[in-house]
């Protein structure tokens, strides 16, 4: 079985290259019932913006290609070097978990983005990146 983390780059192997469904961004797993293709599926949101779900089994030729978040050559251990404290950064990893299961539309999207670009922590937690510079943030 295939184990996508939400935000890595998918690549559909059974589409051709012309087709808007070869590449997407992962989104959450979803599993089917019934008599119509039942079993464990990937959604992706297509570069066009549109849902697809992609069964998840043997001949899957689903494979990961890359990643929509920077992460920098070597972690930084924020809680220790510039006293962020544990509770901050856990609530914001418990926000994108939730976030992250949820279907948002495109105005949803751009406020949260919005909300996170002027958020002072997380502009903190930029300026020290080594990865700030082509944060997609900005």
């Amino acid at each position: 079985m295939n184990d996508f983390q939400f935000g890595d780059v998918i690549e559909n192997g059974w589409a051709s290259d012309d087709n808007p469904t070869k590449r997407g961004v992962f989104l959450y797993y979803k599993v089917r019932t019934g008599r119509l293709n039942p079993g464990k599926h990937a959604v992706l949101r297509s570069d066009g913006g549109s849902l697809g779900e992609f069964r998840i089994g043997k001949d899957s030729k689903l494979t990961k290609v890359g990643t929509i978040f920077d992460s920098p050559a070597e972690p930084i251990d924020c809680r220790s070097d510039i006293g962020i404290t544990m509770g901050m950064i856990d609530g914001i990893i418990a926000s994108a978990r939730v976030l992250s299961q949820r279907d948002l539309s495109h105005q949803a999207i751009q406020e949260a983005l919005k909300d996170i670009r002027s958020d002072e922590d997380v502009l903190a937690l930029l300026a020290i990146s080594p990865a700030a510079s082509r944060s997609p943030l900005s």
